[in-house]
């Protein structure tokens, strides 16, 4: 669900020569090399039908305890290698930050979430 509501928040202030869209989408800039993010944003002229052959200039993880080591350390080791302008874990218990790359935001991350903790329960 926090993908989700990250999806509708970045796509809403993404410019039109980029796509912000989510995971799972491969990233391989190699024949030897694949990640997929939770959610990226990259140029438009430089996805193929398929995948993204090129480093996007975002890459985003929502932290969750199953993948919180596998996030802040490999992921994060690769995305550098590759040359992933910006990479950004998203913790649902952290503060809200500004974003300047790619392009300005304002991530809440509580918020992300809000619609889970609403959820009826039965």
């Amino acid at each position: 669900m926090a993908v989700m509501m990250l999806i509708v928040l970045l796509h809403a202030e993404c410019p039109d020569t980029l796509h912000a869209l989510p995971g799972p989408l491969a990233v391989r800039p190699s024949e030897s090399t694949e990640v997929q993010p939770d959610f990226l944003v990259a140029r438009v002229e430089d996805f193929t039908e398929e995948l993204l052959p090129v480093a996007p200039l975002l890459a985003v993880e929502v932290l969750s305890p199953e993948t919180e080591l596998y996030d802040l350390t490999l992921k994060k080791a690769m995305y550098e290698r590759i040359g992933v302008r910006s990479y950004w874990v998203v913790d649902p218990g952290e503060d809200p930050f500004d974003a300047t790359l790619p392009y300005p935001v304002r991530i809440v991350p509580a918020e992300l979430l809000d619609t889970l903790c609403e959820r009826p329960r039965g």
